[in-house]
């Protein structure tokens, strides 16, 4: 199972009109916490009594998906923050991660079992994350207009195929949810490595990205975009 995970809130998703979408992520959310707790094909049977077996991270990420792992293993390290085993870095990246709306049925979504394989589990799950070399909100300007900026994706958007940094850079053209205090939502964008032109919503990007911080092939790319915009207004 791998289907297509929702990233938003329970609280979000009503609010846009796509709650059928959560629950059916978060369902297969459950799913994935029921592998994990398995005594089958769980922590415990990938453990030999010293160690977790090194790949039962990645293993549960062809499973399952990056992201719904990532917030699975996040939502269970928040659960068990009390806990000494689990380490503080992996409780200080499980809080940037699972942000579930209020009221949100966390225990739905908690792997049982030992806080230590869960901490090896977690630092598994965090180091393939670190290792695709994606964009976040540290690559980001303060800057809330995006008409006429590179915008980053958030990465839980990106469908596992796409789950690069160059799907991650898109050039905003127009739509009101460019504007930083307007209520619309919809960002019409153009893809900077193979020049798709889409429409995404204001929620799916973590903001304009560093111009210190534009890898060589998307300035290039933005030039072309910015020279043919000048010879469009003549």
């Amino acid at each position: 199972m791998n289907r297509n995970f929702y990233p938003y809130s329970r609280n979000d998703a009503e609010f846009m009109g796509q709650m059928d979408r959560w629950r059916e992520s978060h369902y297969d959310n459950m799913v994935c916490v029921d592998y994990a707790n398995s005594t089958a094909t769980g922590l415990t049977a990938a453990h030999d009594g010293y160690h977790l077996n090194k790949e039962y991270g990645r293993k549960l990420i062809e499973q399952f998906g990056l992201w719904r792992v990532i917030k699975v293993v996040a939502y269970s390290v928040n659960q068990k923050s009390y806990d000494g085993r689990i380490a503080v870095k992996v409780k200080e990246w499980a809080k940037t991660q699972a942000k579930y709306g209020e009221g949100e049925a966390l225990k739905d979504c908690v792997i049982d079992g030992n806080a230590g394989l869960l901490d090896i589990l977690a630092k598994q799950v965090m180091e393939y994350h670190k290792s695709l070399n994606l964009f976040d909100k540290t690559y980001c300007t303060n800057e809330q207009e995006y008409k006429g900026k590179v915008l980053i994706m958030r990465d839980d958007v990106l469908t596992e195929e796409y789950c690069k940094p160059e799907s991650q850079l898109w050039y905003a053209t127009g739509g009101f949810g460019c504007g930083a205090n307007s209520r619309g939502r919809a960002v019409f964008v153009k893809c900077l490595s193979d020049g798709e032109e889409t429409r995404f919503d204001r929620e799916d990007f973590v903001g304009v990205i560093k111009n210190e911080c534009l890898p060589d092939w998307a300035k290039d790319a933005l030039k072309k975009i910015k020279r043919k915009e000048q010879d469009n207004e003549r």
